[in-house]
């Protein structure tokens, strides 16, 4: 096999990184030209913000995988990992995860993924633990809507980036400025108590202290449809009022120190890539 190339990405690479991430990720659309580029930008964008650094591994000059970390105070998550299918079974998914591993173990104790089903076991030799299983699950708005409490942040306040720190475990503040920053997002806010960032289309994060905030901040966010949301599998029970229905599953695996956070108030990621 011809030597791998890895080096880290930049903005110029955005469309190299998107057709991989296409190919490998049998993402499909209509219109594909709008597909890549929609895609290319949005991975511009997030190098442009530096919320993610993304690596590319090249093949005889051509780009053939891709993969990121995402870099918080306190744990890193690596994510977006693929490879064109074209050379599947060769080695290169994992020479590229293991180049990505030893740069975010430079930086942190604690390195984060979630694991498509098959994946978990690669990285369960690269000594990744299973925590739980997560769950992309479309949610529907309950019958007792109760929104009263809930208001629209412009900017986010203080207590919410403690609150996330707190039940995270780790500083994911640069993330969460980010994620308000996209177009047709919104951030909500239950009292102290709680808070979600929820799209047109998606919920997610969400880090509630008790089950009022959190019904409250759901219920708001869906009541201008269905939504999907990406749900530890300890919170499903909480979730049967949304009327949830699987769409796909992950497992949440860590390697390094434990973070000390507070499992209970996390209802919800914001991606199985980058969370």
């Amino acid at each position: 096999m011809t030597e791998l190339d890895i080096r880290l990405a930049n903005e110029n690479d955005s469309k190299d990184l998107a057709l991989v991430f296409i190919d490998s990720f049998g993402i499909s659309a209509e219109n594909n030209e709008k597909l890549i580029e929609n895609t290319a930008n949005s991975l511009k964008h997030r190098i442009n913000k530096k919320v993610s650094d993304f690596y590319l591994a090249f093949q005889d000059e051509k780009a053939v995988g891709l993969g990121a970390e995402t870099r918080f105070l306190g744990s890193s998550y690596i994510g977006f990992v693929g490879v064109l299918r074209s050379v599947w079974k060769q080695g290169i998914g994992t020479k590229l995860f293991q180049f990505i591993l030893n740069e975010a173990e430079k930086h942190s104790s604690t390195v984060e993924l979630f694991a498509n089903p098959g994946a978990d076991r690669v990285y369960r030799k690269l000594d990744f633990k299973d925590q739980f299983l997560t769950y992309k699950v479309e949610l529907t708005s309950s019958k007792e809507i109760i929104i009263e409490k809930v208001q629209e942040e412009e900017k986010i306040p203080q207590w919410i980036f403690d609150l996330d720190k707190s039940a995270m475990g780790c500083d994911r503040s640069h993330l969460l400025q980010f994620l308000v920053s996209e177009p047709k997002t919104s951030l909500l806010s239950y009292e102290d108590k709680g808070y979600l960032i929820t799209t047109d289309k998606k919920i997610g994060p969400v880090i509630a202290k008790d089950t009022e905030a959190a019904y409250n901040l759901l219920n708001y966010s869906l009541a201008t449809g269905k939504k999907t949301m990406l749900v530890p599998d300890q919170q499903a029970p909480f979730l049967k009022p949304f009327s949830p229905v699987e769409k796909q599953r992950c497992v949440k695996m860590i390697k390094g120190a434990a973070l000390q956070n507070n499992p209970k108030q996390i209802l919800g990621y914001n991606s199985f890539a980058y969370s």
